[in-house]
């Protein structure tokens, strides 16, 4: 039976509670349950071992200005690497980002003297909680293929993002492992998940997990750190966007103020460049009407 105790369940798309669910060796046939449903593995091709290191969490990294990212990379018991992270915030870099640290996953398994046939396959797998791409489906897999054929290069590096919002939008079959799995993660609370827990054991036991995990105080203190870290992250991002706003329009503006009154004081482009986006706006409404340069000066 899943426990029922008066516990306020902690988020698993947390990255940390989601490191503390998946990422602990004594519970890792949780993982192994949930990468092959992400994978759509059946049968024999089910992955039925992995071995990774679990993660020393050192507070000052779960805090710190510049945000680390808690990944975990695996590999399974047929050499498949693999790397699998949640994100909270839309860092706008997820797709160079993902290439690189994918590059540096293949880089990794070459050592001094070995050739390329020692290359294993790699996949390293996106867990996004905002939209990101221009698709409409919830989960994409990328891999080497011809453009115009589209037949397979090779799938030794594939790329796979799942974004979360896309799936709460999605129509759900719970039949389908991935869409259990995905459920839990977004509502483990959801009438829904108690009642997979009745017949999935794998979910059943998810569940204990995050009830264990939702109970300990300490931890509890740590996540709390983690999301005002977390907050702060994408205020300071949302910050860096809408001053990148301003500045587009700002130097806009310029070029149209250049264009109309064929030259503009550097006295007024510093300040143009410190004005607020609705400034900025009323002024570009008003420059039709302007007859000189220092009609400027009512506004700025």
């Amino acid at each position: 039976m899943v426990r029922c105790e008066m516990v306020k369940l902690l988020d698993p798309k947390n990255d940390l509670v989601f490191q503390k669910l998946f990422g602990m060796k004594k519970h890792k046939h949780i993982l192994i349950a949930f990468l092959n449903a992400v994978l759509r593995l059946n049968g024999l091709e089910k992955i039925k071992d992995v071995s990774f290191e679990e993660k020393q969490l050192d507070v000052t990294l779960l805090t710190s200005e510049k945000l680390s990212i808690l990944d975990l990379h695996v590999v399974t018991e047929t050499s498949i690497n693999i790397n699998v992270e949640i994100q909270l915030v839309n860092q706008y870099n997820m797709i160079k980002r993902t290439i690189f640290y994918l590059s540096k996953m293949i880089l990794s398994q070459l050592k001094k003297g070995e050739d390329y046939s020692s290359l294993s396959r790699t996949i390293t797998i996106n867990i996004l909680n905002f939209s990101y791409l221009e698709e409409e489906n919830f989960i994409n897999n990328y891999i080497y293929h011809n453009k115009i054929t589209k037949k397979i290069l090779s799938d030794l590096c594939e790329i796979i993002f799942i974004e979360l919002p896309k799936f709460n939008n999605a129509h759900k079959d719970y039949n389908d492992k991935l869409h259990k799995w995905l459920t839990f993660l977004a509502n483990p609370s959801g009438e829904e998940i108690q009642d997979m827990a009745k017949t999935d054991s794998e979910i059943k036991e998810a569940m204990n997990v995050l009830y264990n995990i939702s109970s300990d105080e300490e931890l509890r203190r740590l996540i709390d750190l983690r999301e005002l870290a977390i907050m702060d992250e994408q205020n300071r991002l949302n910050g860096a966007k809408k001053e990148g706003i301003e500045q587009g329009k700002a130097d806009i503006l310029i070029k149209q103020l250049v264009k109309k009154f064929k030259t503009l004081p550097d006295e007024y482009r510093k300040k143009i460049k410190t004005l607020s986006e609705e400034t900025i706006d009323v002024i570009a409404t008003d420059i039709f009407d302007m007859e000189s340069v220092e009609d400027l000066k009512k506004y700025i």
